[in-house]
């Protein structure tokens, strides 16, 4: 079993299943830097031209415009609404609706019983409302910023924020590289060390070489994936310790993979043993591990399917300060809010 999602109850988090929720909350990281450089930039003054700055706060806000964006290459549609800051605080919250574009499809009444034949047009985007929250601690972390975003069963607004973020701060300095990525705790790295046993250790690479390509005779403008692995399988387990070395060992600090006797690999799966049952988790690609906090729809109001910004503000509060005081900020209590002007 891959358990790529983890969920938190009562700020403890849960490895017990996959989150079968159909709505949830993300946290993530967000940082800027120059290409090619190893320390990140201050937020809130982000080098641009002629020896001036501007606030990554201001350029967020910029990207909420209520107008319909059509971003053609990515075939989706976005526009934001409801959006409200609490400016001692810098924090900006509310909803962003995304949708995607470019295929024709039937509707079906359940109801009526009755099908309506391409009822939706390639043109038309079927958009689905997010909630967001961003943070930036100017006193405490001035070069990190803390964005918790919704999900709807495994839709999500990250990528095109990301590219908005970026297509924004390009246009004042194109050295200036956004990073948004996911937020996991240390509390997750504790299934490692408080396990029974680590009972095997799987390597893993995605891409197919090149002449094993050409031997099957695949087109070479082609995108081919596959799962090679390399695996360490032990009856008696290996030990915590054990685990953290391996993966220490195998890490190339100069690119995202693992080596393995000069063969590299993507990923890095570790089936533990905890508490009676087994699990896999994913070590490597980090988009793959997230840790998640469920909204119950017991304690949310959906309105349409879906939960309104209102409802889910004061868990998504709550969760940013969970991560606030871990690294001693100031939590924030989002009383003071005021309606932002969008263009």
């Amino acid at each position: 079993m891959h358990c790529g999602y983890f969920r938190k109850i009562n700020n403890q988090i849960d490895y017990s299943s996959m989150i079968m929720t159909r709505h949830k909350l993300i946290p993530y990281l967000v940082q800027v830097k120059k290409k090619h450089a190893h320390n990140y930039e201050n937020l809130g003054a982000l080098p641009i031209t002629n020896n001036t700055t501007t606030d990554f706060f201001q350029i967020f806000k910029r990207i909420l415009t209520p107008q319909s964006q059509v971003l053609l290459q990515h075939k989706k549609t976005v526009s934001a609404e409801t959006i409200k800051e609490s400016v001692g605080e810098t924090a900006v919250w509310g909803t962003i609706n995304a949708g995607e574009f470019g295929i024709t499809a039937d509707l079906y009444n359940m109801r009526q019983r009755t099908r309506k034949r391409q009822a939706r047009k390639d043109d038309d985007s079927e958009e689905y409302p997010f909630f967001f929250l961003f943070h930036q601690p100017r006193q405490t972390h001035p070069n990190q910023g803390f964005l918790i975003l919704s999900e709807f069963k495994k839709n999500g607004i990250k990528t095109i924020l990301e590219y908005l973020l970026q297509k924004q701060i390009s246009s004042l300095n194109q050295d200036l590289w956004v990073k948004i990525t996911p937020l996991i705790s240390a509390d997750l790295m504790s299934v490692i060390r408080n396990a029974d046993k680590v009972q095997e250790v799987k390597f893993v690479a995605h891409e197919v070489s090149r002449d094993i390509a050409d031997r099957c005779e695949l087109p070479r403008r082609m995108k081919i994936k596959e799962e090679r692995s390399f695996i360490a399988r032990t009856p008696q387990g290996f030990t915590p310790p054990a685990i953290s070395r391996i993966i220490r060992a195998f890490r190339n600090v100069n690119q995202p993979m693992f080596e393995v006797t000069g063969e590299e690999y993507n990923e890095i799966k570790v089936l533990v043993k905890d508490g009676g049952s087994s699990r896999t988790l994913t070590f490597g690609e980090r988009e793959h591990l997230k840790e998640v906090f469920p909204l119950e729809e017991q304690a949310i109001t959906i309105m349409g399917g879906f939960p309104t910004t209102d409802s889910i503000l004061p868990h998504a509060r709550n969760y940013l300060n969970d991560f606030l005081r871990k690294i001693e900020a100031n939590v924030v209590t989002l009383n003071d809010a005021t309606a932002v002007e969008t263009q």
